[in-house]
């Protein structure tokens, strides 16, 4: 994708794991990434430090969970949504130089 003549200027990843392999990319074709989904630990690590949005994982399990136990409860249940907030952590990567 990197190569092409219109190369993207901003991607998303699912996860941590794809994020890795999204910055080494990144730093071999001289791109500084912004913003990534997710705080994972080493976001603070790399140079600069990656600004995230973060979210309330032991919340969204815990929510997930009482959902699951009150639907195997009562499997008659109509499906819910359900939204919790996730927050800005503003670090280096999204200052400007």
């Amino acid at each position: 994708m990197l190569s092409q003549p219109a190369p993207p200027d901003a991607l998303l990843v699912a996860n941590s794991a794809m994020a890795v392999g999204v910055l080494q990319a990144f730093r071999e074709n001289g791109i500084h990434p912004l913003v990534a989904f997710d705080d994972p630990p080493w976001a603070q690590l790399i140079h600069p430090p990656l600004t995230a949005v973060a979210q309330p994982a032991y919340e969204i399990g815990t929510t997930a969970a009482h959902l699951l136990l009150a639907r195997i409860a009562d499997s008659s249940q109509a499906p819910t949504t359900t939204t919790v907030g996730a927050w800005l952590l503003v670090r280096a990567s999204s200052h400007q130089s």
